[in-house]
Order: structure tokens, then sequence, then C-alpha cells
């Protein structure tokens, strides 16, 4: 009679473990997405936050059309912000993201791929992630711009 009273109470206890370890993981999966959403928004902030710092630098430095930092020279816009522009003199949108975002991934999460749209005065990097998210850094009119959005890969 104990022995099967212990059977049944061990068995509740495995049935409330069980239930807690799955409602634990229903939480978890419910508030993954938000979680995800906010990095890459930090990481946009980041970005913004380095560019920020290169037009105080050029702004100190009086204006100069190239700025050395940390032994690379980059080519700023007219506007005083860091432009996309390689030590070969083209645009590359890998260069531009080393030089906005050293740290290179955000979450954890896998670029995918990157596309540059060029027109007459405007340049834009578009960094896609394999969790369907999306960086953009422009330049537009001299100015810098950046913007994350959620994407449909």
């Amino acid at each position: 009679m104990a022995n099967q009273r212990d059977r049944i109470q061990s068995a509740i206890w495995v049935c409330l473990v069980v239930s807690l370890i799955a409602a634990f993981f229903w939480s978890w999966r419910k508030m993954e997405s938000p979680v995800t959403d906010v990095a890459y928004i930090v990481a946009g902030k980041r970005i913004l936050e380095q560019a920020n710092s290169y037009h105080q630098d050029w702004l100190l430095m009086k204006q100069p059309s190239t700025l050395v930092v940390n032994d690379k020279s980059l080519v700023m816009s007219n506007k005083g912000w860091v432009t996309p522009v390689d030590e070969n003199g083209y645009n590359n949108c890998d260069y531009w993201w080393t030089v906005l975002y050293p740290k290179g991934e955000v979450f954890n999460g896998q670029l995918d791929r990157i596309e540059m749209i060029e027109d007459k005065d405007n340049l834009s990097c578009h960094f896609y992630y394999l969790s369907e998210h999306e960086i953009i850094i422009s330049l537009v009119n001299g100015r810098i711009r950046i913007d994350v959005a959620l994407t449909k890969i």
C-alpha cells in the first residue's frame, strides 16, 4: 500500500516538474522574437554611435576630407560622415560595416547577404540576417542614416 502511494506521489512530482519545464520553454519561445528585435535595434544604435564618434572627430580636426583613426584612413562626406569608400577608392559595404560596427555580429545572427543600392547622390547598404532582420546604412545627401527592419527573406 505504501509502495503504491510512493509511486503515485513520485508520478505527481514528475508531472509537476515536466509541466514547469514545458511552461518555461513556452514562455521563452514567446519572448525570443522581441528579445532578438531589441538586439538588432541596439546594434543599430551602436552603429549610429560609432558614426557620431567619427563625425565628432571630423569636427574637432577642422573638417578634413579624410580622417585617420587607428591607422585607417576614412573618407568623409562633405557633411562629415564616414563613407563606404575603401582603401582602393571603391564603394564597399563590407568595409563600411567593419568601420561602423567592428563587433560584426548581432545576437549570434548569421549575415546572409549584403546588397548595395547606388544612385546619383545616395548610397545604401542592406545587411540581411538569417533571423529575418535587416540593418540598412545609408548615405543620403552626405548624411548618414541607420535603419533596422524585420524582413521576410
